[in-house]
């Protein structure tokens, strides 16, 4: 299977996201699956990698160490016409996470994403944060869920609260 990985983190970025595409991506390949990352450039990243897509990226954003991808059109599209994933594996439902949605569609292919976080914890990293900003960001990771054929929680407790907010393919 063709599995391509969307995320708004990677290594060398150290995190809980970046560790655990990494550690999804190495499981599929284990297991015979040809795997293409697709992520941000960030400081330090390797000038060769095997089957990773850095995209240009805004690095520091707002003073943290994240990456924040500029979308340039047409940049993935003759890696994807060449690799021709079966699904999209998404692991954010912004930035990246859009052009997720738009790749499956465009190829017609399921799309799995992986609910990492409670995205309302960190709008004071976005211009405005408040209390109706950290609603809308549980009504976009929701509604983004509700657009992917499944849902994956890293716990069972986030998968409790994921169902709660009326996400329907949680697992």
């Amino acid at each position: 299977m063709r599995i391509l990985m969307m995320t708004n983190t990677y290594k060398p970025h150290v995190g809980g996201v970046a560790r655990s595409v990494e550690a999804f991506t190495a499981e599929y390949r284990s297991r015979g699956h040809h795997v293409v990352v697709v992520a941000p450039k960030f400081e330090n990243t390797p000038a060769v990698e095997e089957d990773v897509v850095r995209l240009f990226a805004i690095q520091h954003f707002k003073g943290s160490d994240f990456s924040v991808r500029i979308p340039i059109p047409g940049r993935l599209s003759s890696v994807l016409k060449e690799f021709q994933p079966d699904i999209v594996h998404s692991h954010h439902p912004f930035m990246l996470g859009d052009t997720a949605l738009r790749v499956a569609h465009q190829f017609e292919v399921p799309i799995v994403f992986t609910h990492h976080t409670m995205y309302e914890q960190y709008t004071h990293y976005v211009p405005g944060d408040s209390p109706a900003l950290k609603r809308f960001a549980v009504k976009l990771s929701t509604g983004y869920a509700n657009l992917c054929d499944q849902v994956f929680a890293p716990s069972e407790s986030v998968c409790s609260l994921l169902q709660k907010r009326g996400g329907r393919r949680t697992r």
